[in-house]
């Protein structure tokens, strides 16, 4: 998973950069730091793989409303 496409998944599921900081265990600057690709591809790959799992497993995702 790329830092795009962390921030995709992070927005498709309305967390804000803190929330999954928080969720994770990692600084919101951590987090802000992958999306933009700061951080080397093994850092990016190990967090990836955790994102995905909580993501998935845990958090519903989010629905359209109906008018």
């Amino acid at each position: 998973m790329t830092g795009a496409e962390l921030r995709i998944l992070r927005k498709t599921h309305g967390l804000t950069q803190r929330a999954l900081a928080l969720l994770l265990g990692y600084t919101p600057n951590y987090i802000a730091r992958l999306e933009r690709g700061d951080i080397e591809r093994g850092a990016t790959l190990k967090i990836s793989q955790r994102v995905e799992k909580l993501i998935l497993l845990i958090l519903p995702k989010k629905s359209s409303k109906k008018a």
